[in-house]
């Protein structure tokens, strides 16, 4: 796969060149909201630390308590 290939998205392109918006900056900002949002619903106490790794693979985890 190439990165950077957007032929299969030319409205999306027009839009982009039009409007002068950097997409990848405009992703990465709603990446870090979405994270942000995460931590604000699930708390620290969610986190995916070595005692609540089964967060990231529920079946390679520890038991649950």
């Amino acid at each position: 796969m190439t990165r950077d290939k957007s032929e299969m998205f030319p409205k999306l392109i027009n839009y982009i060149c039009d409007k002068g918006v950097d997409i990848w900056q405009t992703i990465n900002g709603q990446l870090e909201q979405l994270a942000q949002k995460f931590l604000d619903y699930y708390g620290e106490n969610m986190a995916p630390t070595l005692e609540n790794d089964w967060i990231i693979d529920p079946f390679t985890g520890t038991d649950l308590p």
